[in-house]
């Protein structure tokens, strides 16, 4: 799943058969160890100000490696030279860039790649904590000690990012894995909300909400106190992580259960709580 600013998008729904999960695991060789059951919800906007909506979010399920560090890594670089290379024969598109920030659910781990100030957040246990770190300046002001955290919110330069993607021939992507626990809630934004609302707010709205409604109100809560750039928020809810074995079993009994109850003769249907 990715989040990333400068191209058009819109909403989108998407479900992943379990036969579709088979088959990818299959090319691999083997089976999973855990399989994770995930809501998402995500939207974007065009914010109060801007005229074109340059935030995009997509999903994608094509690449069957198991090195998710080096599929990400070879996915950037090819973004990277894509664009630059636009950029080059275009000239009114010189100097053009975008930031990115997507994460791959591989059984019980999250795998972040980060270019530019695009966030990624995890809650847990009610708990938020910022798990990608933003390649801007006056964030690494902050880092150095140059500048303190209401400094850089303040700062006239907070939009100046020193990473993005398309801007040179090359670029460094940070790409950091974590273990997932049930119950934990990934979120990825673009700068339009993050510059809005501070990490409780939120925190707060996808703890009160489903994944779809508490991207749709934090997108309204940032258009509501100004919406000067456009909104991207893409919400990851962890429900369950289960044995890959034991969820097959229990599939395989449902769907025994669901033929049993319809190989029944109607005609031989029990009224239960009678006594003949």
């Amino acid at each position: 799943m990715a989040m990333h600013n400068g191209l058009a998008g819109t909403e989108k729904t998407v479900q992943f058969s379990r036969e579709e999960l088979n088959e990818g695991w299959a090319e691999l060789g083997r089976t999973p160890r855990v399989l994770a059951k995930i809501k998402f919800g995500a939207k974007t906007d065009l914010g109060r100000i801007r005229e074109n909506n340059e935030d995009k979010f997509d999903f994608y399920d094509a690449n069957q490696s198991s090195d998710t560090h080096a599929s990400l890594r070879r996915a950037v670089e090819e973004a990277n030279s894509l664009i630059y290379d636009t950029a080059q024969m275009i000239t009114e598109r010189n100097g053009m860039g975008t930031t990115l920030t997507a994460v791959i659910v591989r059984e019980d781990m999250l795998t972040v790649v980060q270019v530019g100030d695009s966030r990624a957040y995890l809650v847990r246990d009610e708990e938020i904590t910022q798990i990608t770190e933003d390649h801007s300046w006056v964030s690494e002001q902050v880092r150095n000690g140059s500048m303190t955290l209401e400094e850089a919110q303040a700062s006239p330069f907070r939009n100046i990012i020193t990473r993005s993607i398309g801007t040179s021939s090359s670029v460094e992507a940070d790409i950091t894995t974590h273990p997932l626990q049930e119950d934990d809630i990934i979120i990825m934004c673009s700068d339009g909300l993050s510059g809005h609302l501070d990490i409780s707010e939120i925190r707060n709205a996808v703890l009160e909400h489903s994944p779809s409604i508490a991207a749709t109100r934090l997108i309204e809560e940032a258009n509501e106190r100004g919406g000067r750039d456009n909104i991207t928020v893409l919400v990851i809810s962890v429900r369950e992580l289960k044995s890959y074995e034991s969820d097959a079993e229990d599939e395989a009994g449902a769907a025994q259960l669901a033929y049993s109850a319809s190989d029944q003769p109607k005609s031989e249907k029990r009224v239960w709580g009678r006594r003949k």
